[in-house]
């Protein structure tokens, strides 16, 4: 049989052999009055429940949410902090016998927006527990058969843990859809409402650069520095520096 389905709604075609068709389809080519989420963005988000791999199925759902806001610069909000988002276990195994580490492969696809539009991500987690089998097998042999049940370590996620997902196409939502602004929260992500180049290997961006002092006192107390600051550390959060 023959399927067929828009091109707006596919994100990524994979093959067998491993290669990729990757679709920025952007929905809507009317961008007046809209503002833009960039690709390549990223969402920093949280588990709310601890996973393990000795407790999950393939298909089972996975609980996170968004640690912080998105915002444009005018603190209008783009996605409300604490947003539930559901991740989707695509392959597990549990620990086992002989040393064997257990495996957890997750994604997750889409964020909501605070009007109900789903954004795309992409997040592909392939984990693995600690493998103890480094000669687990030749003890079990030389010495008791029992040795060769030590299982290996599970693949596993505290709730809390950060994980950045990335904005795979441009979002673009009406300004009259955004959410209310909210009280300035460094932990927010700023998002400027003028249309940013597209940077997929790049999508921390270039490093922000501190605005003129003109001899000002209060340097550190003005809002251009503040604003430089929060950019700072979000730029050195997903840089890793």
């Amino acid at each position: 049989p023959e399927y067929t389905i828009d091109i707006s709604e596919i994100f990524m075609i994979k093959y067998k052999n491993g290669d990729k068709d990757i679709f920025n389809n952007i929905k809507s080519s009317n961008s007046s009055n809209k503002v833009k989420l960039p690709a390549g963005s990223s969402i920093q988000l949280y588990f709310k429940e601890s996973i393990s791999s000795k407790d999950l199925q393939a298909g089972q759902s996975i609980r996170l949410a968004v640690k912080s806001s998105v915002q444009t610069r005018g603190g209008k909000v783009i996605v409300n902090a604490n947003t539930p988002v559901t991740g989707t276990v695509t392959d597990v195994k549990a620990a086992s016998g002989a040393g064997q580490r257990g495996k957890l492969n997750f994604n997750v696809s889409s964020i909501p927006a605070v009007n109900g539009d789903r954004i795309p991500v992409f997040y592909n987690l392939n984990a693995k527990g600690k493998d103890k089998g480094t000669g687990t097998i030749v003890i079990g042999a030389l010495l008791f058969w029992p040795a060769l049940f030590v299982k290996g370590g599970q693949a596993k996620f505290d709730a809390g843990t950060l994980i950045n997902v990335e904005t795979t196409q441009d979002f673009y939502i009406s300004e009259s859809e955004l959410g209310e602004e909210q009280i300035d929260n460094s932990d927010n992500v700023i998002i400027n409402n003028i249309e940013a180049p597209n940077t997929p290997q790049n999508p921390c961006g270039e490093k922000p650069v501190a605005p003129a002092k003109f001899n000002n006192p209060q340097y550190k107390q003005s809002k251009e520095y503040k604003e430089y600051r929060r950019a700072l550390n979000k730029w050195k959060d997903c840089t890793g520096n």
